[in-house]
């Protein structure tokens, strides 16, 4: 998402200024972003704030998506009643892009893109920088996908290298 939102020149950038780019995975708090109108909001309460404020979660899939770091979750593939608040006095449901039309629509359109030839496509791709060749070493550097920890900025991390090896940053 990063790439397609801010272009490989930032994303260059970025990872030249700070030998990351990616998160860990996605963060809870993320999670519990995107799916706050079908959780409990003791749930909401204890990892997003304490103080509950309706007006702080976005309104519109469209602006959720803006101000996420990270991927939709796979409930918005699948999942129509994501859109869907339990809590509607406090706060409504998630309004789904006006082109398509309702949130089975919006889950239609998902999972044409997802089904479709260009995520086909590039499906090796995004599987060897979740799960394969390219997650650490050789393949992660060239790719850019070397998650926080590595860099020893993050939680776990010890001074490891930019290379993902110890020793070498």
């Amino acid at each position: 998402k990063y790439l397609l939102n801010k272009g490989p020149s930032m994303l260059s950038l970025q990872y030249s200024t700070l030998s990351h780019h990616v998160t860990e995975s996605m963060s809870e708090l993320t999670y519990c972003l995107y799916l706050a109108r079908t959780l409990p909001l003791s749930w909401l309460r204890r990892v997003v704030r304490r103080d509950f404020v309706p007006g702080h979660y976005s309104k519109d899939l469209g602006r959720l998506w803006e101000l996420s770091p990270d991927e939709l979750t796979r409930d918005f593939y699948d999942r129509p009643g994501v859109f869907k608040s339990r809590h509607p006095d406090l706060m409504g449901d998630i309004r789904p892009p006006g082109w398509c039309g309702d949130a089975e629509g919006t889950i239609r359109y998902h999972r044409s893109l997802l089904e479709g030839s260009v995520v086909s496509a590039g499906l090796h791709h995004w599987i060897d920088l979740n799960f394969g060749r390219a997650l650490s070493g050789a393949e992660a550097l060239r790719n850019k996908n070397i998650p926080l920890y590595v860099t020893g900025w993050g939680p776990g991390g010890d001074d490891v290298g930019r290379g993902g090896e110890r020793g070498q940053g």
